[in-house]
């Protein structure tokens, strides 16, 4: 797709994960793209991302924190889908990891595992998109939501400086706005 649309170089960003990046360099070589190899890495500021560009994706020290991270985030599911049974939805913990297909688990996994039982659909009251159901059930401040132990900014840095890749803040103006003065 990126060659068909004219691009030569592109990055691959997942969120705290960079377990495509090998097979998508591969597939960038045989269709004569660049890929940059990056991250898009949680951190517990204002719920702050930040990309990281042209890592060493392959730094042991960096997989072993992104493994924990992993473990953080699948803990964190696998008790929002039990909050979630206990609120008298039907689902179960493997149609999350089949909504998951080996990606790192996040509430659009949870979601879409819900909103697939039939039997939900008096509990969710017209919620049918993943969106609308992690806005009303999982947002942050929903007591089914479960806040997991993110790493500061300042801590995604420098993991990202440390193997060799630039550090940039994702979507900033999200978080702020209209307060431009907490935005500086």
């Amino acid at each position: 797709m990126a060659r068909d649309e004219g691009l030569s170089v592109i990055a691959l960003t997942d969120h705290d994960t960079v377990a495509g990046i090998a097979e998508v360099i591969g597939a960038g070589t045989v269709s004569g793209i660049r890929v940059i190899p990056g991250i898009e890495m949680s951190a517990e500021e204002h719920g702050t991302h930040i990309l990281g560009y042209g890592i060493d994706y392959r730094g042991e020290e960096f997989l072993l924190q992104l493994e924990r991270f992993k473990h953080d985030r699948v803990e964190g599911a696998v008790r929002m889908v039990e909050n979630l049974k206990r609120a008298g939805f039907a689902v179960e913990w493997d149609d999350v990891l089949r909504e998951a297909t080996g990606a790192v688990i996040a509430r659009p996994h949870i979601a879409r595992a819900i909103l697939k039982h039939p039997e939900n659909k008096d509990i969710l009251s017209g919620v049918s998109t993943s969106h609308d159901f992690i806005e009303r059930f999982l947002s942050n401040q929903s007591p089914h939501y479960v806040h997991r132990a993110h790493i500061t900014c300042r801590e995604a840095i420098g993991l990202i400086h440390d193997v060799d890749g630039v550090a940039i803040w994702s979507h900033p103006a999200i978080h702020f706005q209209g307060d431009p003065d907490g935005l500086e």
